[in-house]
């Protein structure tokens, strides 16, 4: 779940993602890039929404993260796939497996809110903890073709901008009665 959280994945593209993927690029000192490369699997029947190959930039601990599920023995080259190798074409079952468990309404919980908050988190400024990136660049990493899409997005964002933030006022303590 983090990695749709992260990479703002669609669930189709984390079921398909498999180790050859994972790309951790040394551009210089100190200076890494690490992607997920998102493309059409033939060999699984899988194609991406659009039909085009995208890479998504994703953090150093997620991609540890992969790349010690990379690392262990699984019967094939898929990072999630089930004991059998296949494909797991239940996440949404295990979502909803998860929340009930921790006391919560299944019904409110769904892969599709990861991807809208990875989309939100990189269109929000960094002043409010987001990655700040243009909108254009968000279209991409999700694989839009259109603006359409990720105007909702955009909105919230832009919503969260007009939100003053309260400042105490300063008081001075000597003239403050007991």
């Amino acid at each position: 779940f983090e990695t749709l959280l992260k990479a703002g994945l669609r669930k189709q593209e984390v079921m398909f993602l498999e180790d050859g993927d994972l790309i951790v690029e040394t551009l210089g000192p100190g200076l890494v890039r690490r992607d997920i490369c998102v493309q059409s699997k033939p060999h699984w029947g899988f194609v991406t929404k659009n039909g085009k190959k995208r890479l998504v930039p994703i953090p150093a601990d997620l991609m540890n993260k992969l790349l010690a599920v990379k690392a262990k023995v699984r019967p094939s080259k898929l990072l999630f796939g089930t004991s059998s190798g296949k494909p797991d074409y239940h996440i949404l079952d295990t979502l909803h497996s998860i929340a009930k468990r921790a006391g919560f309404d299944p019904s409110n919980f769904w892969l599709h809110k990861f991807r809208s908050t990875c989309a939100t988190n990189w269109l929000r400024p960094q002043k409010f903890g987001g990655k700040g990136y243009d909108i254009a660049i968000v279209r991409e990493l999700l694989g839009h073709d259109d603006y359409k899409s990720i105007e909702a997005y955009l909105a919230y964002v832009r919503r969260e901008e007009l939100i003053e933030v309260d400042e105490p006022e300063n008081v001075d303590a000597t003239t403050v009665d007991s």
